[in-house]
């Protein structure tokens, strides 16, 4: 299973990156952390080994422990709101909250397989993959789960979904899996590796990275159809990466090495300053504001996670269109920012989970440069949308929460 590989992820920060900084957050636990779900900025979920879940209600500063009277060691977590959320583990276990987590109740996977990552869409349709090639679906909020077939038997490390229909599953020996349809069918990519891929992170619906074994990333530019390969440094193993724009990037190593770009992957800088503890977990609610959590219960959390240094903002380009929410997830009203390389025509389009188009939020010619937009919520359910930009000469999705409870 994916935490009893025992890759070391190095992600305990003391400096990072000027003035950059990780401050340990006492979880009241010495029970390792394996994945963190944050359905509003203030309140998260972190599950763990053992059964372990906790919950924080502001912003992860503090950690109760809720009750999910199972000893099956959980590996993945999704909140799409505040009351509804799921955690998955080991011989197939799923538990189901619809409380916040007050209580929690096992539903019946249909499989012993262990389960390494959820994504719900709503309170009502998800999917979960793991061991063996598993991936199951749900649209009845659990109460039944269908066997999708994925056409491989490696393992499935990490599932994510970049537009409404559109989806990536990572796994062993370089595995990726891509759907169209919502995951209703998946098609085997080649990611041109055979290194196991344990994470991913995608900036945007065409720009993604995904790393894993013997230091190995892989960059796609047109949503995940091809793959290439990136040249790191070592051969360290990866257990985690994360983009916050186009160009910045960090990818944690297991041999104390953080490993951090400004240009997008072309070249990667090595910081060997770190402790070193095994972190499984990541999650920003803001470019800024950031948390990792791994063994023996340690968690980390950055408030200026995008400060860089005056040399280092220079590598930034403005050459391409940009888009970002905050916060996000939204409670009740959001920012948007986006910022266009060129005047033109430009739209903004609200999508639901289903992929219908719910809303047009801008239709009008625009200056080049820097626009903002503000976004709310309340006419709208809990759930996953998602935020298009479109220009003439780009398109870019970005994921959008939205969590009234």
């Amino acid at each position: 299973m994916k935490k009893t590989i025992f890759f070391i992820l190095v992600f305990q920060f003391s400096t990072l990156f000027s003035q950059n900084t990780w401050n340990p957050v006492n979880t009241g636990t010495s029970t390792s952390l394996f994945s963190l779900s944050f359905p509003t900025n203030q309140i998260a979920w972190v599950v763990g080994q053992d059964g372990l879940i906790m919950k924080s209600v502001d912003g992860g500063n503090t950690w109760n422990v809720q009750a999910s009277n199972v000893l099956n060691s959980l590996y993945g977590c999704f909140f799409p709101t505040t009351t509804y959320g799921w955690a998955v583990g080991w011989d197939g276990k799923i538990l189901k909250t619809a409380d916040g987590g007050n209580t929690w109740v096992s539903q019946q996977s249909g499989t012993t397989n262990y389960l390494n990552s959820a994504y719900f869409f709503s309170t009502t349709s998800g999917i979960i993959v793991g061991e063996n090639g598993t991936i199951l679906k749900t649209s009845d909020g659990g109460n039944t789960w269908n066997s999708i077939t994925s056409n491989t038997t490696m393992i499935l490390y990490m599932i994510d979904f970049i537009s409404p229909t559109t989806g990536i599953i990572v796994g062993q020996g370089g595995r990726i899996l891509k759907t169209t349809d919502g995951g209703n069918t998946w098609v085997i990519k080649n990611s041109g590796i055979t290194a196991d891929l344990f994470t991913m992170h995608f900036i945007n619906a065409n720009i993604g990275y995904a790393a894993g074994d013997f230091g190995k990333i892989i960059k796609t530019t047109d949503g995940g159809e091809t793959w290439t390969n990136i040249t790191t440094p070592n051969s360290t193993i990866i257990g985690t990466i994360w983009f916050s724009d186009i160009n910045r990037g960090w990818a944690a190593q297991m041999d104390g090495n953080l490993l951090y770009t400004t240009n997008g992957g072309v070249n990667w800088k090595s910081d060997t300053s770190f402790g070193i503890t095994a972190m499984w977990t990541s999650f920003f609610t803001s470019p800024d504001t950031g948390f990792v959590a791994g063994n023996d219960g340690k968690m980390y959390k950055t408030t200026n996670g995008s400060i860089l240094s005056n040399d280092e903002n220079n590598y930034l380009s403005k050459a391409d269109n940009q888009l970002n929410i905050f916060p996000n997830p939204v409670k009740k009203e959001a920012e948007i920012d986006y910022y266009l390389a060129s005047k033109g025509l430009c739209l903004i389009n609200l999508y639901d989970e289903n992929g219908k188009k719910t809303n047009c939020l801008v239709s009008e010619v625009k200056e080049k440069g820097k626009h903002q937009l503000r976004f709310n919520s309340d006419k709208y359910e809990s759930g996953v949308y998602f935020i298009e930009l479109i220009t003439e000469t780009e398109k870019i999705i970005k994921k959008l929460i939205i969590s009234h409870k």
